[in-house]
Parts: structure tokens; C-alpha cells; sequence
């Protein structure tokens, strides 16, 4: 008994002993992988010299960005863990053996029932166990579930597609936002550079003459406010370029400090949308999530057949080839064919009601499209009504750049005149600036708008007309998209 007790703390010390790790620090484990992070970063930087036009901050955010790699990544897992479950329908095969000795002989006594003479000890096995069998087994209903099983990852498999299409149909509407931003300060920033240093200049003269009371104060000072006014306007251009380049920047998956420049774009006509009623029709056709609400229903179906198979009993097909050298044996090889049954009877409650939940989800499933389809229109609508109000509203602003300009122009000819001043020349060129980005952004809103009806119907740049984008130089574009449609029906099919 001292020798067991002995043997079993010396085995807990080793076991303690073998299971103590050194704690690594935390902080050196984060400066590491910082450390790691930024090389990988700047080392997959991909950015060409020349100047990025729309399509190709797209085409860069499409194989860089961090989110959606991470989306497809989980999509690949999924597939790997489809290919897992369609193994488990495979028979199993298991080799068991055994070599082992007993310190003491298996010997027992036998007793004659009439004489309750007990005879001398015998043994009918060694000491020693020299045994092995190969066993192939075959379970129904395992083969069954596994089956079904297969069938509810696979369905997974295809909502994880779907959902890492949409992430990348938002992306899109994000470098949209980001890109038009960018845009409209830019050319603010531009014009604004001359007309920030007739402000500065005339401010300091403007002090000079209050000061010697060349002009009152009180007017004097509301005309300095103006122009105040229109520097900070003015300055704040370069600051919201700055930060949507940072915004693109992130969506490319690339630093926010690493240098890259916008390609200039021309404005183009907008398309005719189609009416509302058509829209509302693709976009129940293509919209990634509603796709996805298909697949939940299956999944939902495919559970509702799981738990209908556990409700019978447990089958297993089974043949063994065995062998055994004990001595004693007359035969040391034999197999044995069979057929195991098991069925817990008291689990068939349970399972009956795991068919009632299963059933209530495929159920549930069904509500959740049908709201979710409700969703989608509502969208569509939204969206719609959204780029018809955005494209008046570019008309005005069109029409108030217009006006300012000529505005301006006007002002330099009466300034030449004499009947100006140059801060009537400088408000009024300040205030054509500010149309013009007005302008610009209120195109670029639409541009946004109309990228946020493409997107409502699950099908973007479908009504593009920008000739970055639709011109492709080997046609990859239109072909990527087709492909990836065609590719989407076969899988689902």
C-alpha cells in the first residue's frame, strides 16, 4: 500500500511538473506582433505610380482589404469543414491489439456438483496476451446524419459566399462615399490657394487703413468677419482631402501615410434608372442576403431530418478478423460478421421534440425572409427616392455655381471699372469657390446615390456610366462579373 501511495505523488509531481509553463509577456508578445504587422503591411503594398482612378482603387480594395480577406477566409474554412462532414460518411475501419503479462496466472478450481469435490487449479490462458483483430463497421443512421449533416455545412458554406459578396458590394459603396469626398475637397483646395492670399493680404491692409481711420471700424470689421469666414472654409478643404485619402487608404488595406494621388474624372450624363417596380424585381433576385435567408431555411430543413433519424434505433454492420496466439486456443484466427442494434428508448421524447424546435425554426426561417424581403423593397424605395431628390438638388447647385461665377466675373469688370473694391472681388470669387465645391459635391452625392441604388438591388456599378470603371482594357471587369454570377448558380445549384 506505502508503495502505491509513493508511486501515485511521484506520478501527480511529474505530471505537475511537465504541465508548468512560463507565462510569456504580454507586452513583448503585442510588440512583437506589432513589429510583424507593420512588415507585412508595407510589404504588400501594391500601389501603382501614376494616379488612381475609381476603378482601380476598386480593383486594389478587391485584393487587399483586410475585412473581406478575413470574410473569405472563413468562407474557406467552411468548405474544409463541408469536405469533414461529407468524410464521416465513410465506413470505419479500426485495428486494436494487444500485448500485455499478468504477474499472477488466470488459474481457477472447478467443483463436482454430486461429490462437491473441488478439483486442483487449472488455467485455460497465458500470462501473456499477444492479440489483434482489423475491424470494418458500418453505422446507418451514423451514415445517415453525417449525410445530412454534409448537406447543412455545405449550406453554411454557401451563406458565408454570400455574405462576403455583400461585404464587398458595401465596400464598394464605402470607396464611393470616400472617393467623392475626396473629390470635391480637392478642387476646393486648389481654387482656394489664390484666393486665401488676396485674404491674408488684404486683412493686413485692411488693419492698416482702420487703424488710420482711413475706413469706420464697425464696417470695416463685418467685411474682415466675411472673410474670416470664407479662410476657415476655405482651409478646411486641404484638411477633408487629407482625411478621405485616409478613409481610401484604409479601404485599399494600405497605411494612411503612404502617398498616392486621385486621376482627375470628367463629369458624365446619368443614366435613366429603370422604373421602381423592376428595381424592387432584381433586387429580390440578386440580393446577397435574401440568398442567404434561402440557405437558413434549408439548414433549418436539414435539422429538422437529423433529429428524425435519432428517433431510430442505432444500426452497425459489422466484420472482424481477429487473432490470438494464446497456446491454449485451437485456433489462433477467426472472423466474426454481425449486426449490432441499440435504441434508447427513453431519448425518443427528447428527439421527438428536438423535431417540434427544428420544425418551428424552419418556420421561423421562413418569417425571417419574408421580413427581410420587406426590408429589401423598402430599401430599393428609399434609395430610389433618395438619387431622384439628390439629382434635383444637383440642378440648383449647377444653376447657384452658375450665378456665382458669372457673379465673379462681373465683379473683376466693375473692379477694373472703379465701381468695385477687391474685397467685393475677393467675397464674391470666395463664394464662386465655395459653389463650385458645392457643385461638385452635390455631384458626387448623386454619383453616391445612384452607387446606393446599385447597391440596394445587390448588383453594383450596374448603372455606372463613369468610363473608368466600364472601360477595361481586357474587359475583366464585365468578365469577373459574369463569371462570379455563373459561379454563384452553379454552386447553388
Amino acid at each position: 500500500m506505502l508503495n502505491k501511495c509513493i508511486f501515485l505523488l511521484l506520478a501527480l509531481s511529474l505530471f505537475a511538473g511537465c504541465s508548468h509553463k512560463e507565462i510569456p509577456s504580454l507586452v513583448q508578445t503585442r510588440d512583437d506582433h506589432a513589429i510583424c504587422d507593420l512588415d507585412y503591411i508595407y510589404s504588400t503594398i501594391d500601389i501603382p505610380c501614376e494616379p488612381l482612378t475609381l476603378k482601380g482603387i476598386i480593383d486594389i480594395a478587391w485584393r487587399h482589404n483586410w475585412d473581406v480577406l478575413a470574410k473569405e477566409l472563413e468562407w474557406a474554412v467552411q468548405r474544409e469543414v463541408t469536405t469533414r462532414e461529407m468524410l464521416r460518411m465513410l465506413p470505419s475501419f479500426t485495428f486494436n491489439g494487444e500485448w500485455s503479462h499478468r504477474n499472477k496466472r488466470t488459474a481457477s478450481r472447478t467443483q463436482l456438483i454430486p461429490s462437491g469435490i473441488r478439483t486442483p487449479p487449472s488455467i485455460g490462458s497465458e500470462q501473456r496476451v499477444r492479440a489483434w483483430d482489423a475491424t470494418l463497421s458500418f453505422k446507418v443512421i451514423d451514415f445517415a446524419l453525417a449525410y445530412y449533416q454534409s448537406q447543412e455545412s455545405s449550406w453554411r458554406a454557401l451563406g458565408l459566399y454570400m455574405q462576403y459578396a455583400r461585404l464587398k458590394q458595401n465596400m464598394i459603396l464605402e470607396i464611393y462615399k470616400s472617393y467623392w469626398k475626396a473629390m470635391s475637397a480637392r478642387w476646393g483646395a486648389k481654387k482656394s490657394q489664390e484666393i486665401l492670399a488676396l485674404i491674408a493680404e488684404y486683412r493686413e491692409k485692411f488693419d492698416r487703413e482702420m487703424d488710420a481711420r482711413y475706413i469706420s471700424r464697425v464696417p470695416g470689421l463685418r467685411i474682415e468677419d466675411q472673410m474670416l469666414n470664407f479662410q476657415v472654409q476655405l482651409y478646411s478643404f486641404e484638411f477633408t482631402y487629407q482625411n478621405a485619402k485616409a478613409e481610401l487608404a484604409a479601404l485599399m488595406g494600405i497605411p494612411a501615410d503612404v502617398q498616392f494621388e486621385l486621376a482627375e474624372v470628367e463629369m458624365d450624363a446619368f443614366p435613366e434608372l429603370e422604373p421602381i417596380e423592376e428595381l424592387e424585381q432584381i433586387a429580390l433576385r440578386s440580393r446577397p442576403e435574401l440568398y442567404n435567408s434561402d440557405f437558413e431555411e434549408n439548414i433549418s430543413t436539414e435539422q429538422v431530418r437529423q433529429a428524425v433519424i435519432r428517433t431510430f434505433p442505432s444500426t452497425e454492420i459489422f466484420k472482424s478478423y481477429r487473432t490470438n496466439l494464446d497456446r491454449f486456443l485451437v485456433h489462433h484466427h477467426w472472423i466474426v460478421t454481425g449486426l449490432r442494434v441499440a435504441w434508447d428508448l427513453l431519448s425518443v421524447p427528447q428527439h421527438i421534440f428536438d423535431i417540434k424546435a427544428a420544425q418551428l425554426g424552419r418556420d421561423r426561417a421562413y418569417v425571417a425572409r419574408l421580413a427581410l424581403s420587406v426590408g429589401v423593397m423598402t430599401q430599393v424605395n428609399i434609395a430610389y427616392f433618395d438619387y431622384l431628390n439628390i439629382s434635383e438638388q444637383y440642378k440648383i447647385r449647377e444653376d447657384i455655381y452658375n450665378v456665382r461665377t458669372r457673379l465673379a466675373d462681373a465683379s473683376w469688370m466693375e473692379f477694373y471699372r472703379g465701381e468695385f473694391n477687391m474685397v467685393d472681388v475677393i467675397l464674391s470669387r470666395a463664394s464662386a469657390i465655395q459653389g463650385g465645391v458645392d457643385a461638385i459635391s452635390a455631384y458626387g452625392q448623386k454619383q453616391i446615390a445612384l452607387e446606393q441604388v446599385n447597391n440596394s438591388i445587390g448588383q453594383p456599378l450596374r448603372f455606372n456610366t463613369l468610363l473608368e470603371i466600364y472601360e477595361e482594357d481586357d474587359e475583366g471587369q464585365q468578365e469577373q462579373d459574369d463569371n462570379q454570377d455563373c459561379s454563384c448558380e452553379e454552386i447553388i445549384e
